[in-house]
């Protein structure tokens, strides 16, 4: 498999370790922790090590769009990025170890020229042609418009490969009117979707069944520690989440989808394939912050993931 992975507004992911975090007072900091990030590099250096030709692409800007751009090519990554004016974000992370709890402040990130935006148009073009799989998703500025994950699908399919989308909100919305191959949202995002709580099992797989009808292939829908639906080629799949200790829930549904990328590189049977996908979220969610598990870690829980065909 040859896949390719595109990323709109990666960052440098800064973790701060604390004990008793304090709003409105001093925290001191027990340990830091940097990683580069975004979701589309992160599946690309998953996929990786289970030795998945990869290509990651999007947007680059400033001092730590380099530091980005070499964790890539460290990774044995082939880096095509567009680099634009101002600095790739920080997005940083606060882990109180006492309480438990986990506190996020994003940075928006550099907007993006028309000219700049061209020019990945032109790179993503160019990258379907040579992939079997282009993956997008993740956030992006606000100025590329919410139907952008939708152009660059158009785009993907045009020239052959399949698309593979994971997205929330109306660029997810917008997006499955493209026709991808692939989407992965949680359940989150797809009760957003769908306008409803879902309650069930039975929920989930009637929303899944309703977007392969609306022209999706295959829907994977996360459900955290419930495991996860999934709909492929007209039938209904459950996998049942494994016991493990969370150490982090970050980067475990990309895990999840790159799991199942890898899983299709070595066998046609879709449920062994989603035994991979879990195997691989469960080595993530082991493992600390956005840290990556070794190929044997992700693959080691394989053998014990259960999945149902429920129709």
């Amino acid at each position: 498999m040859i896949l390719s992975t595109i990323t709109l507004n990666p960052a440098v992911d800064k973790t701060y370790y604390v004990r008793n975090f304090t709003v409105n007072g001093l925290n001191r900091v027990d340990r830091v922790k940097v990683n580069m990030g975004g979701k589309g590099v992160n599946v690309a250096a998953t996929a990786v090590k289970c030795g998945i030709h990869c290509t990651a692409g999007g947007f680059l800007s400033g001092y730590n769009g380099q530091q980005i751009s070499k964790y890539v090519k460290d990774a044995g990554i082939t880096a095509d990025f567009v680099h634009t004016e101002g600095e790739t974000r920080i997005n940083i992370k606060v882990v109180d170890t006492e309480n438990q709890t986990y506190t996020d402040i994003n940075e928006v990130g550099p907007e993006i020229s028309a000219a700049d935006r061209e020019t990945l148009f032109t790179k993503i073009s160019d990258m379907a042609a040579k992939s079997d799989y282009v993956y997008v998703g993740g956030s992006f500025h606000p100025c590329l418009g919410n139907d952008i994950y939708k152009r660059l699908i158009e785009i993907i399919k045009e020239k052959g490969a399949k698309a593979v989308l994971d997205a929330d909100g109306e660029a997810l919305r917008l997006g499955i009117e493209a026709h991808p191959d692939i989407i992965k949202p949680n359940q989150t995002e797809l009760e957003s979707l769908i306008g409803t709580k879902i309650k069930t099992v039975s929920d989930v797989t009637r929303a899944a069944k309703a977007l392969c009808k609306n022209g999706v292939e295959t829907v994977l829908v996360s459900l955290g520690g419930n495991g996860a639906v999934a709909a492929i080629g007209g039938r209904i799949y459950r996998v049942y989440a494994l016991n493990a200790s969370v150490r982090s829930t970050v980067g475990a549904g990309d895990s999840f989808l790159c799991g199942y990328l890898y899983g299709l590189t070595v066998t046609e049977d879709a449920a062994e394939a989603l035994q991979y996908a879990m195997a691989f979220a469960t080595a993530k969610i082991q493992t600390e912050g956005t840290d990556i598990p070794d190929f044997e870690n992700l693959k080691q829980d394989f053998g014990k993931v259960t999945v149902e065909i429920m129709e």
